[in-house]
């Protein structure tokens, strides 16, 4: 809450002046006239300090609307005395130097008893202005904090100036564009792991076959083993019954023998050409499974990149539509700032315009005032009272009277 200062009013006194004017060095005639001269004004400024006192004071926060209006009317009405006490100390000092001295002494009492009121009703009504500027500057530290976490980039442009829908909107494709980052991220990584997975199980597969292969050779290694030990043991008997039958012939011994050795043969080339095949065998078929698991994981990385292009595309695609939006921001700001440009350029037309054309533009601008719909009786007469209003400000120009 803005902290008010606390003016001490003092009530202006005629002796006050009478006093000024017996030690100023001037003619009674002339102090005389100079005490007559400002005695209306001091009188006029008794009554407003008197009716500004503790009006500051009252103003605790932005939402006392009708004690910083209250400030401000007090504020307008000292400012008034002290432009015409201004009026009448250059008409005074015309006449000598030692003369404007002494104005400028009445002058200055008067401006020592108003600028510290008129100060601290000024600070009154700018209570509300500090207080939105305050509560903007929160806005813009809010909506900063938790915006940046969702960004790679410095935020660009206040984030104050835009609608709590669009702030919304713009944190929304923030997160949508960081969580389809993180989404692709795990969506390689995922693959990464799909692919050493079936690199692991394939050579498990790769082991388990090698294994069963060396195993089906060493069995028919055996086999072909014993059936060799079997032959050469049959050749061991015959050879010995030939030992104990000499009587046998040798041609019988040598067809014997020719056709043990023709079996062995046989059976050895039997047992060699079913080792290649299962050889042969288990060769196509880890082909085979090596071929596929290529097929696999060359199908899995064409998804996942095509996965991440999307992602890419859906990254640009959000990061487009910001630019856009920064721009559509920017392109708003800008005619904001020609708009108050020209509203100020036509305000300060306005205020070099004579008094007669002010009031007739202020009471064009009351009948033009949208006024609100009231659901109670009692505001009814709303419309006439302004219209009344704007007739009476008219009025008051073509008789040529003040405001």
């Amino acid at each position: 809450m803005t902290e008010i200062k606390t003016v001490d009013v003092e009530i202006i006194k005629d002796d006050k002046i009478v006093k000024f004017a017996a030690n100023t060095g001037l003619e009674t005639t002339a102090a005389a006239n100079l005490v007559d001269a400002f005695r209306p004004i001091f009188s006029k400024a008794r009554a407003a300090l008197a009716d500004a006192k503790g009006v500051a004071e009252s103003v605790k926060d932005a939402t006392c609307v009708r004690e910083i209006r209250k400030s401000r009317e007090c504020r307008l009405t000292i400012r008034s005395i002290r432009i015409e006490s201004e009026k009448v100390r250059k008409k005074q000092k015309e006449h000598a130097l030692a003369y404007g001295k002494a104005v400028d002494g009445f002058h200055n009492i008067l401006l020592a008893d108003l600028s510290p009121v008129e100060t601290a009703l000024q600070e009154a009504e700018d209570t509300a202005e500090r207080a939105e500027q305050a509560r903007l500057g929160a806005l813009k530290a809010a909506r900063e904090a938790e915006l940046q976490p969702l960004m790679d980039t410095p935020i660009v442009g206040d984030l104050s100036d835009i609608s709590d829908k669009d702030f919304q909107q713009l944190v929304s494709d923030a997160k949508l564009l960081r969580q389809a980052k993180l989404d692709a991220a795990k969506a390689a990584a995922e693959a990464a792991a799909k692919a050493a997975a079936e690199a692991a199980s394939k050579a498990e597969a790769d082991r388990i076959e090698r294994e069963r292969i060396d195993a089906e050779n060493a069995r028919l290694k055996a086999e072909a083993e014993a059936l060799e030990s079997a032959a050469r043991a049959e050749r061991e008997a015959a050879a010995k019954k030939l030992a104990e039958e000499h009587a046998k012939a040798e041609a019988a011994a040598k067809a014997q023998r020719e056709a043990a050795e023709k079996q062995l043969a046989a059976e050895r080339a039997a047992a060699e050409a079913a080792a290649k095949a299962a050889a042969e065998q288990a060769r196509k078929e880890r082909e085979a499974v090596e071929a596929k698991a290529r097929a696999e994981r060359a199908a899995a990385e064409a998804a996942a990149k095509k996965e991440q292009e999307r992602l890419k595309a859906v990254a640009e695609q959000h990061r487009k539509e910001h630019a856009a939006a920064v721009a559509r921001e920017q392109a708003q700001r800008d005619a904001e700032a020609k708009q108050q440009a020209y509203a100020a350029a036509a305000a300060k037309k306005a205020a070099a315009a004579p008094d007669n054309a002010k009031a007739q533009a202020f009471a064009d601008s009351l009948r033009k005032l949208p006024l609100p719909s009231f659901t109670g009786k009692s505001w009814s007469l709303l419309p006439s009272k302004v219209e009344a209003l704007a007739e009476w400000v008219e009025d008051q120009t073509s008789t040529g009277e003040l405001l």
